[in-house]
């Protein structure tokens, strides 16, 4: 939540444009709260839209949101997954699995 308001704030530039442009920022449109609760998710979301286009679909974007684990909890907790349900549920109807709980994020990444 601190770095959400960091961010929030303006304390974080790097972070904003990562949230804010390219498809990162077409994702944020979605659901903004998302985004906007947990910053830190911005550039491995982004990281791991490209390596499902790129680098081999499902398996590619899976071990990026592994590697970013930390990051991607973020959107799973309390009321801030209600706001990242919507883009979830988008990324899934692309072919883009993403965990929708944390025990997913867990049980996914061992």
């Amino acid at each position: 939540k601190a770095a959400a308001e960091h961010a929030a704030q303006g304390g974080d530039a790097e972070e904003g444009n990562a949230c804010t442009s390219g498809i990162v920022g077409d994702i944020r449109k979605l659901s903004p709260r998302c985004l906007d609760a947990c910053p830190q998710i911005c550039v491995p979301l982004g990281v791991a839209v490209n390596a499902f286009l790129t680098k081999g679909g499902q398996h590619a974007a899976k071990q990026v949101v592994c590697q970013y684990k930390t990051e991607f909890a973020c959107a799973l907790q309390g009321s801030v997954l209600g706001h990242c349900k919507i883009l979830i549920n988008s990324a899934a109807s692309f072919g883009m699995k993403l965990p929708n709980s944390i025990s997913q994020l867990s049980s996914g990444c061992r």
